[in-house]
């Protein structure tokens, strides 16, 4: 077994550890949607609770309602939770995967050697 990383398991963990992060935050109930485009004074009612693929949907509607009232918006910031959130996760996530596989190459370079108390193979 060579020494050196393989880039493709490195990849792989990346991948896993970015998915998983994405799939479980983007199911935790903690992104801020708007409930309906006015209230009945006109004002916003915020819902705090609610996954990701309920927020996006909810803020553009929101979005396109302020766009017919006059308000000069674009639909998506780079600042919007709905995108800096999913790609903090996606960050993480895929950091998180490359210290798992780093550690993962390190206790398997560290495991070539017999255990103290097992007998000795012979050869």
């Amino acid at each position: 077994m060579s020494n050196r990383p393989k880039i493709l398991p490195a990849l792989l963990f990346a991948a896993a550890g970015a998915g998983l992060f994405l799939g479980v935050g983007a199911a935790l109930p903690n992104w801020v949607a708007p409930r309906d485009p006015a209230g009945e004074d006109g004002s916003i009612l915020w819902q705090p609770h609610g996954p990701l693929w309920e927020a996006v949907p909810a803020t553009l509607r929101w979005r396109q309602w302020m766009r017919e009232q006059g308000a000069p918006m674009p639909l998506l910031h780079l600042q919007d939770q709905e995108i800096q959130g999913p790609l903090l996760l996606l960050a993480c996530g895929a950091g998180v995967g490359l210290l798992v596989y780093a550690g993962y190459r390190s206790c398997a370079r560290g495991s070539t050697a017999d255990p103290p108390g097992r007998p000795q193979r012979l050869a």
